[in-house]
């Protein structure tokens, strides 16, 4: 169980949330029953539709908001105010035009809050594929949301075991440009 599980599960007995899990346990059910090509095309559907709906998280900064998927990233949302607070306090003091390095990024939650609350150009990294993903894809939310990063491109990097060295593929960084 995810330390994130904890936040998840606090508050778990609104009747609402209650209902919804067991339709949500009918649907896997009915899914499982259908044709492959039909619960390809409808399952395929429905997971678009749960990443496209994002979680808002309100800052003293401003909106955030972040793609879920698994109870890792839903944590680390909610948390992102409550988890590291010297962190967010640090962030906060970052100088115009500093350059935050997020080494390790995870999902974002750092460098979103920190494109969101500073003119700070940001340049995280992430080797683990799922959370990658998630770095991107809340990088493109706050893109598509706050219409103040213009730009998100995006690398992972990965440690290499065996030479102790750092592969680094040849696609640019994820980098949110400096406001101006």
């Amino acid at each position: 169980m995810s330390e994130y599980d904890d936040e998840l599960r606090e508050g778990v007995d609104d009747p609402e949330e209650d209902y919804v899990k067991k339709q949500f346990g009918l649907l896997l059910y009915r899914l499982q029953k259908l044709a492959p090509r039909s619960r390809a095309r409808l399952q395929s559907d429905f997971t678009q539709k749960m990443i496209d709906s994002t979680l808002a998280v309100e800052t003293p900064k401003g909106t955030l908001s972040f793609v879920l998927l698994g109870k890792t990233s839903g944590g680390r949302a909610m948390t992102v105010l409550t988890k590291q607070p010297a962190t967010i306090e640090w962030i906060d003091s970052f100088q115009p035009g500093s350059v935050f390095w997020d080494i390790g990024a995870s999902v974002g939650v750092f460098s979103v809050y920190a494109a969101l609350a500073t003119d700070t150009t940001i340049v995280a990294f992430e080797p683990a594929a799922v959370n990658y993903y998630l770095l991107s894809a809340n990088c493109g939310e706050q893109a598509a949301g706050q219409g103040r990063l213009s730009a998100c491109r995006s690398r992972q990097a990965a440690l290499d075991c065996q030479t102790r060295g750092l592969a680094i593929p040849s696609r640019p960084l994820l980098q949110f440009p400096r406001q101006t």
